[in-house]
């Protein structure tokens, strides 16, 4: 998961990395990335360069600048993800109804709402999908039909839950960034999806019934990284 959060006051900004840090590592998203902004114009820049975010955090009243304005540059720039709001000013919330966001949360009266907004934008990458590419063509495989990946001669094998196995040249670390929480690299040549593991032994064995590899010298870290994650999951 990619976030960005714009504010111009350095405390506020902390007290939100700190709770979604707590949050997202219990529901075992170790790999999210989060970026700050003081102002609004060089998040703006950013995105436009074509820097992705899945969720965009701002606050309303920023110095010199309105945080509606910014979510509406946004959008007219192409901006597709998740906006949130997150202010203290409560006046505003129709007029942030034009840019469609998540949520409108107030400051100091949080509770569950800012992490509804995260889980909400974890559920939507669940939906996402891996670009496989080939000479003549590009297909797209949503990350909950991908059973495991294979690294083989130089190829990436996509397994497929449906049976089908997409093939395509390339290496696990050149796709292993894309790939969110669920997956995990459990030897050189493999990665799993955890959703998709029916027992875990000296290997995984898939719920279609194929067996796959576990690095043998860090089998123990691998089966606990897997037992966390149905267990934050459950």
């Amino acid at each position: 998961m990619k976030i960005a959060i714009c504010d111009d006051n350095p405390l506020q900004i902390d007290f939100f990395k700190a709770h979604v840090d707590e949050f997202l590592k219990k529901r075992g998203d170790k790999s999210y990335t989060l970026n700050t902004y003081s102002s609004g114009k060089p998040l703006i820049d950013d995105i436009a360069d074509g820097q992705w975010y899945d969720i965009v955090v701002l606050d309303v009243v920023l110095n010199n600048e309105n945080g509606i304005n910014v979510a509406k540059q946004l959008r007219k720039n192409g901006y597709n993800g998740n906006i949130a709001f997150w202010t203290a000013y409560k006046n505003y919330v129709f007029d942030a109804l034009d840019v469609l966001p998540v949520h409108y949360i107030i400051k100091g009266s949080e509770h569950g709402r800012m992490f509804s907004v995260v889980a909400h934008t974890l559920e939507d990458i669940r939906e996402k999908a891996l670009t496989i590419k080939n000479r003549d063509h590009f297909h797209r495989v949503e990350f909950r039909h991908i059973e495991y990946i294979e690294s083989r001669n130089k190829s990436i094998l996509v397994h497929c839950t449906c049976g089908v196995m997409h093939v395509a040249r390339g290496k696990l670390s050149d796709i292993e960034p894309h790939l969110d929480g669920r997956f995990l690299r459990c030897h050189q040549s493999y990665i799993v999806n955890m959703d998709e593991i029916k027992d875990a032994s000296d290997h995984f064995e898939m719920i279609s019934g194929d067996i796959v590899p576990i690095r043998q010298r860090e089998a123990a870290k691998i089966r606990n990284l897997y037992k966390n994650y149905i267990e934050n999951f459950e």
